[in-house]
């Protein structure tokens, strides 16, 4: 099966479902981002300890309705985003962008273009997103991108997109 590749507005940058081929592009983006991860608690990404354990995340995911899509820029691996398919025509996003590739816009059209596709391709008339109260970056990031904040609790704040 050949993956999906989703494009964005920015020239270069595409999304593409996560395969085997790129197990260890993404294990050593796990791997130099160790330290931006615990800025905030982690990500579910940082439970994997070797390049077997991604391997057999792509061949059998543990939720068969998220979506993971690696975030290329030309040949480089910068981010992994998801796309999880909730039933009732709502789609939840969510990812990260390495450490070193921050603040360049990645996220922003990573997000918007997973948006898109939910979309257009599974008919999502809500896609919702969530964040570290304390993740004041993606915040912003979500509000620029026309999320709107719905909730807060005290481990999350929950964000809607129309």
């Amino acid at each position: 099966m050949t993956p999906t590749e989703i494009k964005t507005n920015k020239s270069g940058l595409i999304l593409k479902q996560i395969s085997l081929a790129d197990v260890a592009p993404y294990f050593a983006l796990l791997e130099s981002s160790k330290q931006h991860f615990s800025t905030f608690g982690g990500t579910s990404e940082t439970g994997y300890r070797s390049r077997k354990e991604i391997a057999s995340s792509v061949i059998h995911p543990n939720n068969p309705k998220k979506l993971r899509f690696g975030v290329w820029n030309g040949k480089k691996l910068v981010g992994v985003f998801s796309l999880v398919l909730k039933g009732n025509k709502r789609g939840e996003v969510g990812g990260w962008i390495g450490n070193k590739f921050t603040r360049k816009g990645y996220a922003s059209h990573a997000i918007m273009a997973l948006a898109r596709h939910s979309q257009a391709e599974y008919g999502c008339t809500r896609i919702i997103a969530t964040t570290n109260p304390e993740n004041t970056s993606s915040q912003q990031m979500l509000k620029k991108c026309g999320f709107v904040a719905v909730r807060k609790l005290k481990n999350r704040n929950y964000y809607v997109y129309f």
